[in-house]
Formats: structure tokens, sequence, C-alpha cells
């Protein structure tokens, strides 16, 4: 397999999964929710 479909795969589930947490952030019902989802994101 191609270093490079690798690496767009990655790209695409890292990028997922910043989208799900903007959207905790977003629509978080509490706030510890989102200030877990804003730490991730800073992690990620």
């Amino acid at each position: 397999m191609n270093y490079n479909i690798i690496l767009i795969i990655a790209l695409v589930i890292v990028a997922l999964s910043m989208l799900g947490m903007l959207v905790r952030v977003i629509i978080g019902p509490t706030l510890a929710d989102r200030v877990v989802a804003i730490d991730a994101m800073g992690i990620q």
C-alpha cells in the first residue's frame, strides 16, 4: 500500500475526530463536556 494513501486515511480520521469534538464543544450538555472537548482538541 502506498504511504500517501495511509497518510490521507489518517488525516481523514483525525479530521473526523476534530469535527466530533467541535460538535461536543458547541452542543455539550455541561460545561465539563465542553472543557474536555477543548482540551482534547488542544492535545491533537
